[in-house]
């Protein structure tokens, strides 16, 4: 498994983000918004050191593990938030299309 799919899979912390990688997306401006995400969060990380940093409990109820992905000291969650290609998550699904 890579990296990056791993990270799919456990989830940035704190953040959402476009259907991309686990579910078909719900109109193509999602899919778009997905895609450059993807892109974006691929260039962050080829671009530094990256860490993983604990949070205050070690899984999700799910059994993923949860922690703030870094690179160079500084959150890939915040700087997607930033950029507009995720948002912070506020419980439940909220749609982007």
């Amino acid at each position: 498994m890579n990296l990056l799919s791993t990270w799919a899979s456990e989830g940035l912390m704190g953040e959402g983000w476009p259907r991309r990688w686990t579910h078909d997306p719900k109109c193509a401006e999602e899919k778009s918004l997905g895609d450059r995400a993807t892109q974006r969060l691929i260039g962050l990380v080829n671009s530094g050191e990256v860490t993983l940093a604990p949070i205050d409990r070690d899984e999700d109820s799910y059994g993923r593990k949860l922690r703030i992905v870094k690179v160079d000291g500084e959150s890939v969650g915040e700087t997607l938030v930033e950029d507009g290609l995720a948002r912070w998550y506020e419980g439940g699904r909220k749609p982007w299309c």
